[in-house]
């Protein structure tokens, strides 16, 4: 072997190590190392443009050339469905197709090319139009897909081109083995590097990273596509904030408030019952023991409307054999005064202008006297008396049977009008009185129902003092014995913001707290301080601001992402 051919054997062999060396860098540089970029913690997220108006808040999620957009009203949160969307950048102008659910998409060239681009977004519902601005910036890895660039597919061609003349030139001065031909031509394929494996942030085969494999799958609306994987994962910020995408709030339901700073009356919780008012209620008692028989429609059942003076029951009075017996004696007596009377009466008749007038009146009047006696005591031995209602309601309370054999005083029946019903709490506080300025209680469907307040009494129950409330319209399914709570609202005033229970949650150190919604994606916990106001509402008295957005419904689903 020559000089000349020494050389070109090294130059051949020179050109043959340069891709080597040169796909061993980029394999290096594509970030299968240690130590991983500052920035690899955003490049899980897709490209993004976020803009706001006072009405609408907007998030685009650009994949596959596609921009997604969740258009949202900004003070609650709920999706905007049946607006008119136009996206535009620079001349192009497209409008957006609706995906439901307040999901709009839009398909346009420009969304393939990598750099910043400004685009205008206009939103008009209900008569409404608002025009938002933003920056999508859209990655050159993202816009370059698996493939390598034309240019760089050139300088392996041309490199590929100059080995292989090089080569033919060697092999025309000196016969050599014909191993050497195809082992260098197979050392300088092997040496070049494929372009999917200098691409740090793509799938590897079926191996994903481990975000996007921990990430669930996150619908984004029906008939849409499926925007799952590592870039709709929520995470936990070094703040204790929480990063949670626009899918996810989809799927949680997340909801929020605008904070409003008023004034708020100090509120008093007490417990009370709810009674009968005893104008339009009353009781029938037994007068004498007796026995119970039955009218002839029967015996009433509770709920029965009844009308005042209308017979119950009847009351037949019982006796010892020893009461009998003088009641008998008794009514033999007058029978035996009554025919000596009548006697009596008839002699004096036939004496009239013989003797006075007045002993004929005082016969008269004795016999109708023995008379009325003997009815009385004959109606008393044989007749029963009638139990009859005192007012007009419904039967409330009915404690007897037919036969059944009562003591004086028993209670039988009790009525009551549903349309008049009060409320009786009690307080250990002999100052509230005086300071009441409202009162109303919640029922267990939510309702709230104002009651007006009527007094409060002065002597100790139970070591409390009861006051009592009466409804302006009940609702119909109260009932009399009741419990619930009456709050009361008190003429001391607070500055505070009030807010639906479920808004209020514990932190990790049991310390209350509220979910802001800082900006489109991005969420804040701030420690509270609340009064309750009712058994749905609390005063949050300190740590939030006017004008915040509060998480009101899904504050308890933030907190479970760790």
């Amino acid at each position: 072997m020559n000089k000349l051919q020494r050389c070109l054997l090294t130059l051949t062999l020179t050109l043959t190590l340069i891709p080597v060396t040169w796909s061993t860098v980029v394999l290096a540089d594509a970030g299968h190392g240690d130590e991983a970029s500052p920035s690899a913690a955003d490049s899980t997220l897709e490209p993004r443009i976020t803009a706001r108006s006072n009405t609408v808040e907007l998030v685009g999620i650009l994949r596959d050339a596609t921009l997604w957009l969740y258009v949202d009203r900004y003070a609650s949160n709920e999706p905007m469905d049946g607006a008119r969307i136009t996206v535009t950048k620079g001349t192009a102008r497209s409008e957006a197709k609706p995906e439901g659910q307040g999901l709009y998409s839009v398909t346009q060239k420009w969304l393939a090319q990598p750099g910043k681009h400004e685009v205008q977004v206009t939103v008009a519902v209900d008569g409404v139009s608002d025009t938002l601005k933003g920056t999508l910036e859209i990655p050159a890895a993202m816009a370059d897909g698996h493939g390598g660039t034309w240019l760089g597919y050139a300088k392996w061609t041309g490199l590929v081109v100059v080995v292989l003349g090089l080569l033919a030139g060697f092999l025309k001065w000196r016969k050599v083995n014909a191993v050497v031909l195809p082992l260098l031509l197979l050392t300088l394929l092997s040496s070049v590097p494929d372009s999917s494996w200098a691409h740090g942030d793509e799938d590897h085969g079926d191996n994903k990273s481990p975000a996007e494999a921990a990430a669930p799958a996150l619908p984004v609306a029906s008939g849409a596509a499926n925007l799952a994987g590592a870039n709709t994962g929520a995470k936990r910020l070094p703040d204790g904030g929480l990063f949670l995408p626009k899918p996810a709030q989809r799927l949680l339901n997340i909801r929020t408030q605008l904070a409003a700073v008023r004034d708020i009356p100090r509120t008093v919780e007490l417990n009370g019952q709810i009674i009968s008012d005893p104008n339009y209620s009353g009781r029938v008692q037994a007068s004498q023991a007796g026995r119970i028989d039955a009218p002839e429609q029967g015996l009433p059942h509770s709920g029965q409307p009844v009308k005042k003076g209308e017979v119950l029951a009847y009351l037949t009075p019982i006796m010892s054999s020893l009461e009998a017996s003088v009641q008998q004696a008794q009514l033999a007596e007058i029978n035996a005064n009554l025919s000596l009377t009548e006697k009596k009466v008839q002699r004096l008749e036939q004496l009239v202008g013989s003797i006075p007038q007045k002993e004929i009146d005082a016969a008269h009047a004795e016999l109708q006297s023995l008379r009325d006696r003997k009815v009385a005591l004959s109606a008393g031995m044989a007749h029963p008396g009638a139990l009859r209602t005192p007012v007009s309601g419904v039967i409330h309370h009915r404690n007897l049977v037919v036969g059944q054999i009562v003591e004086a005083r028993e209670l039988l029946f009790e009525i009551i009008d549903p349309a008049k019903l009060w409320v009786e709490a009690v307080t250990y506080d002999a100052a509230l009185a005086d300071q009441v300025k409202a009162a109303y209680t919640v029922l267990s469907s939510g309702q709230a129902v104002t009651l007006t307040y009527l007094g409060q009494a002065f002597h100790l129950h139970e070591q409390a003092l009861p006051m009592q409330f009466k409804f302006d319209a009940p609702p119909p399914e109260l009932s009399v014995g009741q419990p619930l709570r009456v709050y009361v609202e008190t003429k001391q005033s607070l500055r505070g913001i009030v807010l639906p229970q479920e808004s209020v949650v514990k932190g990790s150190n049991d310390e209350l707290q509220v979910w802001v919604h800082s900006e489109a994606e991005r969420f804040t916990p701030k420690k509270v301080r609340v009064q309750k106001q009712s058994d749905n509402s609390l005063a949050v008295l300190e740590g939030l601001e006017a004008g915040e957005r509060v998480v009101t419904e899904g504050a308890a689903l933030l907190g479970q992402f760790r």
